[in-house]
C-alpha cells in the first residue's frame, strides 16, 4: 500500500516521513527508503521491544517530542 501511495503521489523523497507505531510501518518505510518516527502510544506501542536494522529518526513518547521531530 505505501509503494502504491508513493508511486501515485510522487512525492520528493526529502519531504517523506513514516510516524508510525509498529514493526510492520518502520520495515515498510525503510524498504522504501523512508526514515521514521516511532511513537509511544497506539495500538503498537509495546511493538518495539527488540532493535530493528530500520533507519529511525527517533522516537517520540509525546506529541510535544513528535512536534519536534517535525520541527512544527
Amino acid at each position: 500500500m505505501l509503494g502504491h501511495a508513493l508511486a501515485q503521489l510522487r512525492p520528493l523523497p526529502e519531504r517523506v516521513l513514516m510516524v508510525g507505531d509498529r514493526n510492520h510501518d518502520v520495515e515498510g518505510a525503510a524498504a522504501h527508503g523512508i526514515d521514521t518516527v516511532v511513537v509511544g502510544w497506539g495500538y503498537g506501542q509495546d511493538d518495539f521491544g527488540h532493535d530493528t536494522d530500520a533507519t529511525l529518526v527517533r522516537h517520540a513518547r509525546t506529541i510535544d517530542e513528535l512536534r519536534e521531530a517535525l520541527g512544527v
